[in-house]
């Protein structure tokens, strides 16, 4: 590792090269002794040359020099010709190869720099797809899959720079590639045969993306880009408008990748984060919600916590897109044991349930066998447990009065558990 003296002379060397560049045309080979020292493993070295790059660039770009010459294929050789002698293409054409090894060397940064480093990388590569928008007229999806394939890298944690993208994602056409990359990045993922090691932070990198992107609700709220790209004389731009402005395309390519991700073997950790805000993030802005029936009633079948969260995705899909679940109630009431008191999402739940048995044409027997169930628990329910089941219980039987034989039969066992719980519920409130 360099000294201190050395670092300083080296970032020295970057920032006058860069001078010397911007200043004359004919200093433009110190742009190869900048990619050089870029090698370097020194974190200050590294954020020098990102600026470095930045700044050489997009002034070169600002300029009209920064474009690939024109090449054709040869008719008889099948290789690539240069069709222009002229100096200044063949330097405009040079500093094109300069560009894309700083590309490359940037992307590289992105994945394996320091923390410090993969921000200045990655903010470097944004304002370059800034540059070359205004030079393509068009969003350079490009550039920008490559940097999605190194957030999305499996081979390592970008869990800390996914979430210093999340500013981006506030722009529709960056959300809109971000998701339409990661789509593709998935697709290529299941037909692939490598070892899970190879994508041991997959999981972790996407739903970190997932959970960072907040979809829009109607089509006029589709007017925040980055790259503002103005419609040209003949239309040429109005493809590009035409998908980044319609939120039907945004539900799209939203579907694909949540599919697509719920397919992955996701740890347990990561599935009970989804199941979450799935209900409130996912669901509604699916194209079609049904799509993710088979998840949620696999993990509602998983049991446990698990079975818990799931809960909220399968009453939309009930309520709202009549998910036929023959065995619903049945798995519902197996929920109810005397560990559902010491969970965590205890009261979300009991709410849920709640909302299940509103229902005034659930049969009689149903609804008393979940009555009977909660009363014994109330019985031996921790003081704030009891206070969720007593309520529970006393609606039910107000919501279904046919269930009220439960309390006026002779047989003892039922009437003195449901007096001892109304007993119990009167001292403590």
């Amino acid at each position: 590792m360099a000294d201190g003296a050395d670092v300083s002379k080296t970032v020295k060397e970057i920032k006058d090269k860069t001078k010397a560049i911007l200043e004359s045309d004919t200093n433009s080979n110190f742009i190869v002794d900048i990619l050089e020292l870029s090698e370097s493993q020194e974190e200050k070295v590294l954020v020098a040359f990102a600026r470095s790059a930045h700044k050489i660039f997009t002034t070169f770009s600002s300029r009209g020099k920064l474009h690939r010459q024109p090449e054709q294929k040869s008719a008889t050789k099948g290789v690539r010709e240069e069709t222009s002698s002229d100096p200044q293409d063949v330097f405009n054409y040079w500093l094109h190869e300069k560009y894309l090894v700083a590309l490359r060397r940037l992307l590289n940064l992105l994945r394996i720099g320091s923390q410090n480093v993969k921000e200045f990388a990655l903010c470097t590569l944004m304002k370059f797809l800034v540059e070359e928008a205004k030079q393509v007229k068009k969003f350079p999806n490009v550039l920008f899959r490559q940097t999605c394939d190194a957030l999305f890298d499996g081979r390592y944690s970008m869990k800390n720079c996914i979430e210093r993208f999340a500013e981006y994602l506030e722009y529709d056409d960056v959300r809109f590639y971000v998701l339409k990359n990661l789509g593709k990045i998935l697709g290529h993922t299941s037909n692939a045969t490598g070892t899970s090691s190879q994508a041991q932070y997959l999981v972790e990198n996407v739903f970190t993306m997932l959970h960072l992107l907040k979809m829009k609700d109607k089509d006029e709220d589709l007017n925040n880009l980055l790259t503002e790209v103005k419609k040209s004389k003949n239309g040429g731009s109005e493809k590009f408008e035409n998908k980044v402005l319609d939120l039907k395309q945004h539900r799209k390519v939203f579907s694909t990748v949540w599919i697509a991700f719920l397919a992955l073997p996701l740890t347990s950790e990561i599935h009970k984060k989804v199941l979450l805000n799935l209900h409130s993030d996912v669901l509604p802005h699916m194209t079609d919600p049904k799509l993710l029936m088979d998840f949620l009633t696999d993990s509602y079948n998983t049991g446990g916590v698990t079975s818990l969260l799931a809960l909220n995705g399968l009453f939309v899909l009930i309520h709202k897109h009549n998910l036929d679940y023959p065995d619903f109630f049945k798995k519902l009431y197996a929920l109810f044991e005397p560990n559902i008191f010491y969970v965590k999402y205890q009261a979300r739940f009991f709410h849920l349930a709640d909302l299940f048995l509103m229902s005034t044409h659930l049969p009689a027997y149903l609804v008393a066998a979940f009555v009977k169930r909660l009363s014994r628990l109330a019985l031996s329910a921790p003081p704030t447990g009891a206070m969720l089941v007593i309520p529970f219980v006393c609606n039910l039987i107000k919501r279904h009065p046919s269930v009220q034989v439960l309390i006026h039969r002779k047989q003892v066992s039922f009437s003195f558990c449901f007096s001892f719980c109304t007993k119990h519920y009167n001292t403590t409130s």
